[in-house]
């Protein structure tokens, strides 16, 4: 089984889980809602970003890193932009670990795919956003397909065995759990019960 193949399986639940959590219809509202969701987003984010080591990223080869950077960045433009200003997000780690990392980003790539689609339901309904409130969402524009391919082969492509895909797997878990944390009860993008 590839490194792919057993994140996949690992996730599988937390990922149906989150995406139960969140309401698609309240966060394509408005851009009000808009907005509250990726204040959300951003505190989901927040709690994982000390875990990616990007220097150690690199020197895994990992393709396209300073777009990848940049899209993660562009969350608190987009932020400031809509009136909700956030603190940027800084440049700690607090792990050194590539499993880790590699589990950690996997989620987070993973949400570029989910994020076009709300943006295109969201404009359906709220009509055209400004283009300085919807960079992060629309993720790599036409390129997101072959951002997300390349990324996909770069995970086949690393050398792993057990002892780096049982924390990798743990990781995107724990990814997973802190973005249910940060939609969690109270959210306005999130289901009611």
């Amino acid at each position: 089984m590839t490194l792919l193949q057993a994140l996949r399986n690992a996730t599988q639940a937390s990922h149906q889980q989150l995406d139960r959590q969140i309401s698609t219809g309240e966060v394509t509202a408005s851009r009000d809602s808009y907005a509250r969701y990726l204040e959300r987003f951003y505190q989901g984010l927040a709690a994982c970003w000390p875990q990616l080591d990007w220097a150690l990223l690199a020197s895994l080869g990992l393709p396209q890193l300073a777009a990848r950077q940049a899209r993660y960045h562009s969350l608190t433009a987009d932020l400031h932009a809509l009136g909700h200003p956030v603190p940027r997000l800084e440049m700690r780690h607090e792990s050194h670990q590539a499993a880790s990392a590699v589990g950690f980003l996997y989620v987070l790539e993973g949400s570029i795919h989910g994020g076009a689609i709300l943006l295109s339901e969201l404009e359906r309904n709220a009509g055209p956003l400004p283009a300085d409130t919807c960079r992060f969402m629309r993720g790599f524009g036409d390129q997101n397909r072959s951002h997300w391919k390349d990324f996909a082969s770069w995970l086949e492509g690393l050398d792993t065995g057990d002892d780096f895909v049982k924390p990798a797997t743990a990781a995107a878990v724990e990814a997973f759990e802190r973005f249910a944390t940060a939609f969690g009860a109270g959210s306005p993008a999130v289901v009611s019960r």
